[in-house]
This record gives structure tokens, C-alpha cells and sequence, in this order.
């Protein structure tokens, strides 16, 4: 009888730990399932809108803080050139401002197209193709060493990414080429090294008939957010 109840406990210990261990695989299969269908953070375009978001506020001439009132500020200050202080305070409260209340924010567009350069405005001025082509060679010699894809790429529009795709909290993105009140933007495919920490690209920023400018930018993964480390002006106007 003993040994009966003996085995008795015996295999209901094993149906037991049957039951767990179905149990436990069930979770980890759903963890693994869940994990398979989870979204990659697209890392272009987060880089692309970390660049945008820098350009404006930082090298647009502070446009999206609004045209009248930049204006009004530089013409105050221009009698103290030296008072930088009390003018970036000011810069600040407006955006403040501008961040708090999204009716004041200013549009910018999204193009697709590159229609300056970088290498198109070489024949416009006569310029000396092989120093040019020597001098983008040595500001990304720490990229990488097939400076023909980098070429390739800051001479290529970036078309992947529409104005729907970006995002800013102290200035609006126009779907449409009307209201361009900062200016019209376009990017160049980006170039980045083995590592995706560091990276070229080219900008070109049209403002007005007679205002605008085209950079290759040295750009840099920080801190969980891409920066320019380097400008370098191709045209300005």
C-alpha cells in the first residue's frame, strides 16, 4: 500500500511540473512574439529631424521666432553690439513664447529636390573641380575612405522622408509650398560610417530671391540624439 501512495505522489509531482514548465514555454513564447512585432525606431529619420530641428533654431537666423520681431530686436541691440547678453535673453523669452502658444509658430517646407548643389554650382563660378573635390575629401577623411559613395551621396536629394515625417515643438512643417514663412529646406542623402555615429550630409536653405545658403554638415551621434559638429559653407546668397 505504501508503495502505491508512494507512486501516487510521485506522479503527480511529475504531472505538476509538466504543467509548469508548458506554462512558463507559453510565456516565453508570447514575450518572443511580442518582441518580433515590436517596431524599429527608424534611425534616419530620427537623425534627419534632430539636424532640421538644430538648423532652425540655431543657423535659420532665427526666422521662425518670427521676421518683425528678429528684426525689431537686431535693430535694438545693433546700438549695443556688445550687450549679447540682455539680446540672447530676449532671443529666449520669444522662444518661449513661440513654444508655448502654436498660433505664433512659422512654417518651413520640406523638398525633396536639390537644386543648388552641391557640385552644380562648381560650373556657375568656374570653380576648380579637382580642389574642390580634394577639400570635401579631407573634411571627411575620418568617415571613411570610399569618398566616392560620400560624393555620391551629398550630391543625392534624400527623397525617403516627406514633410509628414518630420516633427518640431518651436515651428510648424508645411505639406505644401505656400506659407514658407522660415524658408524651403532639402537634405541630401546622409553618408554614415561603420559605427552610425558619425555621418555627412548636405543642406541647401532658400529664405528669399536673394537669401540662402548650402552647407556639407560633419554631424555626430550624442547622448541619444544627433548634432553638428562641423559646418562646412559650399554657397551662400
Amino acid at each position: 500500500m505504501k508503495y502505491y501512495s508512494l507512486m501516487y505522489d510521485c506522479m503527480k509531482g511529475i504531472l505538476l511540473m509538466t504543467v509548469l514548465l508548458i506554462t512558463l514555454g507559453r510565456c516565453s513564447t508570447s514575450q518572443d512574439q511580442s518582441a518580433i512585432i515590436e517596431k524599429p525606431v527608424d534611425q534616419n529619420k530620427r537623425l534627419y529631424n534632430d539636424i532640421l530641428n538644430e538648423l532652425v533654431t540655431r543657423h535659420f537666423y532665427n526666422l521662425y521666432l518670427g521676421e518683425q520681431a528678429v528684426e525689431d530686436l537686431d535693430l535694438k541691440y545693433s546700438i549695443h553690439a556688445t550687450d549679447t547678453a540682455r539680446y540672447n535673453s530676449e532671443i529666449g523669452k520669444l522662444r518661449q513664447r513661440v513654444e508655448a502658444d502654436t498660433s505664433q509658430q512659422k512654417f518651413i517646407c520640406i523638398s525633396n529636390e536639390l537644386r543648388y548643389g552641391p557640385y552644380r554650382l562648381l560650373r556657375n563660378f568656374n570653380a576648380d573641380s579637382v580642389q574642390f573635390f580634394s577639400w570635401i575629401k579631407s573634411i571627411t577623411a575620418n568617415l571613411s575612405n570610399n569618398f566616392h559613395a560620400i560624393a555620391d551621396s551629398v550630391n543625392t536629394a534624400q527623397v525617403r522622408y516627406k514633410a509628414r515625417d518630420f516633427r518640431a515643438p518651436t515651428f510648424k512643417i508645411s505639406r505644401q509650398f505656400r506659407n514658407c514663412e522660415i524658408g524651403v529646406v532639402s537634405f541630401s542623402k546622409v553618408f554614415l560610417d561603420k559605427l552610425g555615429e558619425h555621418g555627412v550630409l548636405y543642406y541647401e536653405f532658400v529664405c528669399g530671391a536673394k537669401c540662402g545658403k548650402g552647407e556639407i554638415l560633419i554631424i555626430e551621434y550624442i547622448k541619444d540624439k544627433w548634432i553638428i559638429n562641423e559646418h562646412h559653407r559650399i554657397w551662400i546668397m
